[in-house]
């Protein structure tokens, strides 16, 4: 490991709020260079896709469905909220019977 790739790697461990911009700036290379040099020290978090990030907030989404049925609200009231069809609240307030 180079010095730099050390320098960006302490960087990182002692502030990892730094985009690998802020950490780019700081030391003086592109921030390309920083994600290679987290990678190369088997740093770096995997990226999430735009697919699991979908469905990530679609598993939210459907939580705060079934919340809002268990905190008493209608199928109906809540369907209307989050702009989805009463079928669709009735199987996922199915499903997630069927799962407890």
């Amino acid at each position: 490991m180079t010095s730099l790739q050390h320098t960006i790697v302490t960087l990182r461990s002692d502030h990892p709020e730094l985009s690998n911009a802020e950490i780019a700036e700081r030391v003086g290379c592109q921030p390309s260079y920083v994600r290679a040099a987290m990678q190369r020290a088997g740093l770096v978090r995997p990226r999430i896709g735009n697919r699991e990030k979908a469905e990530r907030e679609q598993d939210h989404r459907d939580l705060d469905l079934l919340s809002d049925i268990a905190d008493g609200h209608s199928e109906k009231d809540v369907a209307k909220f989050w702009n989805v069809s009463r079928r669709y609240v009735r199987s996922l307030k199915q499903a997630a019977t069927e799962a407890a």
